[in-house]
């Protein structure tokens, strides 16, 4: 069953708010707007930054292109790997060292999990930005 909300397409509120915290640039399709009651919507244009405020809410493609394919470390290339788990109902992203064979097969980065491929994704670069493996400089 799908649902053609857009809300269920992009990054929900609260992964939306951490992002821009870390500095992650507020430039995407759709955008979480605050209403005057308090309420929030998904909007494809942010509004005037003076009359509310807003959110990037990001789509999983979107955040893909901000992740990097590799991450390098004294340790080693760590390639980024994302993958359906629990028979398609949840979304899995680490960064995983395979040149290490002889010692194990491989290493990974801590793992992340989510109920979508956008919400395991933020929760990803979330992860990277906060460990210094990432940064963005933040937007005035």
């Amino acid at each position: 069953m799908t649902n053609n909300s857009m809300e269920h397409h992009v990054t929900d509120l609260n992964l939306s708010k951490q992002l821009e915290e870390e500095g992650v640039p507020q430039k995407s399709q759709f955008y979480w707007i605050d209403m005057p009651d308090g309420s929030w919507f998904v909007a494809d244009k942010p509004f005037d930054r003076d009359k509310g405020h807003f959110y990037s809410a990001f789509l999983a493609s979107e955040i893909g292109e901000m992740l990097p394919a590799f991450i390098y470390t004294e340790e080693g290339t760590y390639d980024l790997m994302l993958e359906i788990i629990h028979v398609g109902t949840e979304w899995e992203a680490n960064y995983r060292w395979t040149q290490d064979v002889d010692n194990g097969g491989f290493h990974n980065l801590p793992e992340v999990d989510g109920d979508t491929l956008y919400e395991c994704m933020a929760k990803m670069l979330l992860y990277l930005i906060k460990h210094n493996l990432i940064n963005f400089k933040k937007e005035k």
